[in-house]
């Protein structure tokens, strides 16, 4: 992000990378409200996020889904040569790939 806003109302776009070895992906989520930095970081956002939340994502490269049933998490990872890795983790686990949180836009109200 190029210049972060001294404002505090707006939306933050927040992104989240998921890391296995070389295998990476992402996701990025909008938080809106009157809110600043690590405050709309949300480090612990497995233990709250669900299926719906997943489906108003601003993006979602990982293909990340959650089964509330089974309590699991699916996700796909790709490497620099375009080969991909799936998989299936129980949301108490998902921390261990969490490697960044950044916030990368804001569009102030």
């Amino acid at each position: 992000m190029d210049n972060y806003a001294n404002s505090y109302l707006g939306t933050h776009y927040v992104k989240y990378t998921l890391q296995y070895k070389d295998y990476t992906g992402s996701f990025v989520r909008a938080v809106g409200g009157n809110c600043r930095g690590a405050d709309v970081m949300d480090a612990d956002i497995f233990d709250s996020l669900n299926q719906n939340d997943i489906n108003l994502l601003y993006s979602n490269d990982c293909q990340l889904t959650y089964d509330e049933e089974f309590r699991t998490y699916s996700f796909i990872l790709k490497n620099q040569n375009g080969e991909s890795c799936e998989f299936e983790e129980y949301e108490d686990e998902m921390s261990k790939y969490l490697v960044a949180v950044e916030i990368i836009g804001f569009t102030p109200e």
